[in-house]
């Protein structure tokens, strides 16, 4: 069996949990855990970049945040060379689930949103929104919480069944909003807008396709194009990160830090 053989971390394990917390961060890794857990967190994601060749000279890839009637998905391509990315597609899509949840039903919408929309086109990889359960103080959980958790996993084991899918990996919303320095809570949604309208203006991404339609649309009804756009950039920004970090190991220095900042706009090492 391939194994693959991870950089020296001399740099790292000399680092406290202070110093490395940012670049956990911009890793897309929890920076509230022991410095050990830190350090294993980043190689271990090295390791699946490497091996899943994440980070090919030129990707295309899916982002998707989950919703019963209000699903969002982007298709983005980067390449290596250049900091920016490409929007390719962007769109909200009413599944038109049924009422009542019947798993061989909801299967078969999914089945048809995947073959007929998100694989229309060669991809490489897709970014899920991570579902969790959200009771708000509430004792039982409420039904649309367990119907997203199932669409979730049924897309997941659709992707996995299905040869000519790519590999589905999935992104912590509450690591998207720490790398860009959102708030928690309600103003998140119009900070995830603000945030997008912020890289649109100073064109920090490259638009292949309308975007017109989102600046005249109310933030209710652009809050999950906000999220499953950033949520994609955030994801390739973390992958690029994290390489950048493990093999600048054999330098002097380790790269620069700005966890407010994307990766488009940070200057390549």
């Amino acid at each position: 069996m391939f194994q693959l053989k991870l950089p020296a971390l001399p740099m790292l394990t000399r680092l406290r949990v202070s110093q490395l917390a940012p670049i956990a961060v911009q890793c897309g890794i929890s920076s509230s855990q022991p410095r050990a857990q830190i350090i294993a967190a980043l190689q271990g994601f090295y390791q699946k970049i490497r091996t899943e060749k994440r980070d090919a000279t030129r990707r295309t890839v899916l982002s998707i945040d989950l919703g019963l009637t209000n699903l969002a998905w982007a298709r983005l391509s980067c390449q290596a060379s250049e900091p920016k990315v490409c929007l390719q597609h962007w769109q909200r899509t009413d599944l038109n689930l049924p009422d009542t949840y019947h798993p061989r039903e909801y299967a078969n919408v999914l089945r048809g949103f995947v073959c007929k929309e998100l694989l229309a086109e060669p991809v490489d990889h897709v970014y899920i929104e991570r579902q969790r359960h959200r009771t708000g103080g509430m004792a039982a959980v409420l039904e649309p919480v367990i119907r997203l958790a199932l669409i979730e996993a049924q897309l997941h084991a659709l992707l996995l069944a299905n040869a000519r899918a790519p590999m589905a990996s999935t992104v912590i919303p509450g690591a998207v909003a720490k790398y860009f320095g959102l708030p928690v809570g309600p103003e998140k949604k119009r900070a995830a807008v603000q945030k997008v309208v912020q890289l649109l203006s100073e064109e920090a991404i490259h638009p292949a396709c309308d975007v017109a339609f989102f600046h005249t649309r109310g933030v209710g009804k652009r809050d999950d194009l906000a999220d499953c756009l950033l949520q994609g950039i955030a994801a390739i920004s973390f992958e690029r990160n994290c390489v950048r970090f493990m093999e600048a190991e054999g330098s002097n220095h380790l790269p620069a830090v700005n966890c407010h900042d994307n990766i488009l706009l940070q200057k390549r090492v």
